[in-house]
């Protein structure tokens, strides 16, 4: 049988996630471990790799949301043929195609059925010539609207005009247009300074209901870095915290983490917001899970997010900046995070007001 490749339960609340890249490509030929294709869902990118050996056959293109155990993809082995149902959906698009003169024989690499609210949007398969790449097809005769109140994902056009109306340009399917890539960054921090000012503060509030934790002491030295940047000082009147846990996701806000006493950092940190806070510049934290280096995902339109991953045998921190280079470019981001490395290891101007 086939291996199959769904998409796994990201975490509490998660339905599901977004194919964001397939690194193997359509007929590819992928070994057990391979990685397979990119998985995004909130700040969480995940890769899917292979359980097998064989050919990688897509299901759904990148850039279409899944649910949770929606199928993607298969990887085939020697012999092997697709699921019976996408092979009967080819025969009946075969037997369709007979009546155009000028026909070609065709074979489908996949139909996405499900968007993201759950809609089926009748998503036309890509066409293939049998043994080549993919070729455009005459425009199929139904045209396929959205429900009122519901987003259109894809579109397929037809080739039937009411007298007046416009030519409709031949193409099968038409894909929402790419975001540019955000840039990585990466370094790493010892935190030993860090983990003292910590136990200090412990004592010194002991009669107070609050916890001083590694991600709070992050978030003040990302504040003061964004209000020393002069072009990055509008992204520090509001930071957000993602903090992963086993349970799930829990969001906090910080307002002007830069200002202030660095109490009040720590306060606003014991007040979890409902959501997702959404913010220009946001920090992630995976350290409940002891990961050694963690790449968060960009929302659309935040200027940057900082990942923080801490193995669990050592005090040192990865903090992985990923970045939108239109809105912070390369100098200007090294230098972030260069500043924030700094305040790290020697973290006690970060109590002064």
């Amino acid at each position: 049988m086939p291996s199959t490749l769904t998409v796994p339960r990201l975490g509490k609340g998660s339905p599901g996630g977004l194919i964001a890249e397939w690194y193997a490509p359509e007929g590819a030929t992928v070994e057990p471990g391979d990685r397979v294709f990119r998985l995004e869902s909130g700040f969480i990118s995940i890769d899917i790799e292979a359980e097998s050996k064989g050919i990688v056959r897509h299901v759904v293109p990148a850039g279409i949301p899944q649910f949770e155990g929606e199928t993607v993809g298969y990887v085939l082995g020697q012999g092997e043929r697709m699921p019976a149902d996408l092979a009967a959906s080819e025969a009946d698009v075969a037997a369709g195609e007979e009546d155009d003169e000028d026909s070609i024989a065709v074979s489908f690499i996949g139909t996405a059925t499900v968007g993201a609210f759950g809609e089926d949007l009748g998503v036309p398969p890509v066409p293939k010539v049998a043994g080549g790449e993919p070729v455009q097809l005459r425009p199929r005769r139904h045209l396929f609207e959205p429900e009122e109140g519901k987003p259109r994902l894809w579109e397929q056009v037809t080739d039937e005009k009411e007298p007046g109306d416009e030519p409709i340009p031949n193409s099968a399917v038409v894909p929402a247009p790419a975001r540019p890539r955000p840039l990585v960054m990466r370094v790493a921090v010892p935190m030993t300074e860090a983990a003292r000012i910590r136990e200090q503060l412990a004592i010194e509030w002991k009669d107070e209901p609050l916890q001083v934790r590694d991600e709070a002491t992050i978030v003040r030295a990302v504040g003061h870095a964004l209000q020393e940047r002069i072009p990055l000082k509008p992204y520090g009147e509001s930071v957000g915290l993602s903090l992963l846990t086993t349970d799930g996701p829990e969001w906090y806000n910080v307002d002007r983490p830069g200002k202030g006493p660095f109490k009040g950092v720590v306060r606003s940190l014991s007040n979890v917001v409902d959501e997702d806070p959404a913010r220009p510049v946001t920090v992630v934290s995976y350290r409940a899970f002891g990961i050694d280096s963690a790449e968060p995902r960009l929302a659309d339109g935040a200027a940057m997010v900082l990942g923080m991953a801490q193995p669990v045998i050592t005090t040192a921190a990865t903090l992985t900046l990923v970045y939108d280079p239109e809105q912070v470019d390369d100098h200007l981001a090294a230098a972030f995070l260069g500043r924030v490395r700094e305040l790290l290891v020697q973290p006690y101007a970060l109590l002064a007001e």
